[in-house]
């Protein structure tokens, strides 16, 4: 059974209608926000086609959290709760391996940067 939301937690970063929000420690690694969101808080606009789970690294200094995927799992336009798809694929990236979280995250067309 899955929780679905009709409340949305705090932004994150340009993450806007967050629906979930986990940081996951890979050790050695990094640290590593997961975040399954609704919206993308552009200036001037929401822009709700752009949807589905974020990852961001946590730097190791003072700096702010770096994006290094986005839109994973994206479906079309938002709702007031995640697509069911969205909400297997955000659980399967929180209980994933280091090299399965990797192949998630690297296999994107939407990566920023390769972990």
């Amino acid at each position: 059974m899955t929780t679905q939301h009709s409340f949305f937690l705090p932004d994150v970063g340009p993450f806007g209608h967050v629906y979930q929000h986990l940081t996951l420690n890979h050790g050695v690694h990094g640290l590593y926000q997961l975040v399954l969101y609704g919206s993308y808080n552009a200036p001037g606009r929401v822009d709700t086609q752009n949807n589905g789970v974020a990852v961001l690294i946590e730097p190791k200094s003072g700096m702010r959290a770096a994006v290094v995927v986005d839109q994973l799992g994206q479906e079309p336009g938002q709702k007031t709760q995640p697509w069911p798809a969205q909400l297997a694929l955000f659980a399967q990236m929180l209980g994933a391996s280091w090299p399965e979280f990797r192949r998630l995250v690297n296999r994107s067309d939407n990566t920023r940067f390769k972990i």
